[in-house]
């Protein structure tokens, strides 16, 4: 992706974090069923794309920690706002991660 790509991405994105919720969030619908797939504890988990941060909030239910990557700065401030620590959000792209390969157990 080029950094053009990625700007225009997160511009929109930023747009879009500016909208009211709607009822009906379709990512929502699957957020019963990836917690499914998780143990009942785990350690350091990684969220991609995390967004507004509300699977985030449903992940620290079980994880020790949340990190959570977005290329949207708007949807990273609505994150930290939406989910208590320990969380960390940052300004990442999934194709460049930040982190050490084996650094999140999820």
């Amino acid at each position: 992706m080029t950094p053009a790509t990625r700007e225009r991405l997160a511009a929109e994105f930023d747009a879009i974090a500016a909208l009211d919720d709607a009822p009906g969030n379709h990512n929502a619908a699957y957020h019963a069923f990836l917690l499914r797939q998780l143990p009942a504890h785990v350690g350091d988990v990684l969220e991609v794309g995390c967004g507004k941060g509300e699977f985030s909030a449903l992940l620290r239910s079980r994880a020790a920690r949340v990190v959570g990557i977005d290329l949207s700065p708007a949807m990273l401030r609505a994150a930290r706002g939406n989910v208590p620590g320990p969380a960390l959000f940052v300004r990442a792209d999934l194709l460049a991660p930040p982190f050490a390969p084996g650094s999140f157990d999820t």
